[in-house]
């Protein structure tokens, strides 16, 4: 599997989720920094904790705040780091929070560990994502 070195930002309100993929991130090499909602993990981002964040990978709905807006005001804080979404939800609810697998980064769960390595490293080997 595509291994890294590189920081992850992981905003997951689902507890037991959040704990998996932090735990498949970290084996294949990542640097984890957890959050459990867009609020946390800006939060996270603002701390001395969050300096050389590579990567923010958030779930699109979450309490409090959803992906999108933490995606956006992420990349106000890191212009150069990008940026992958995950969602269990079917194509509508995903379409509704402007977020398309064509348009943006994406990974629908459940996904395999193998599925997630490849596609952390495309994203980090791709364009940095741009403000709307």
């Amino acid at each position: 599997m595509p291994r890294g070195t590189e920081t992850v930002l992981l905003a997951e309100d689902d507890s037991a989720v959040q704990g998996m993929v932090a735990a498949m991130l970290r084996t294949q090499g990542y640097t984890v920094l957890q959050a459990c909602n867009g609020e946390e993990a800006l939060a996270v981002a603002r701390s001395p904790l969050g300096q050389g964040i590579n990567l923010l990978l958030t779930d699109v709905m979450m309490p409090r705040m959803g992906g999108m807006e933490l995606a956006e005001q992420f990349s106000h804080l890191y212009p150069s780091a990008k940026v992958l979404f995950t969602s269990g939800y079917t194509d509508e609810p995903v379409a509704f929070h402007g977020i398309s697998g064509d348009s943006v980064p994406f990974i629908e769960k459940p996904f395999l560990p193998s599925d997630l390595a490849s596609k952390v490293r495309e994203v980090l080997g791709s364009a940095p994502m741009t403000g709307h």
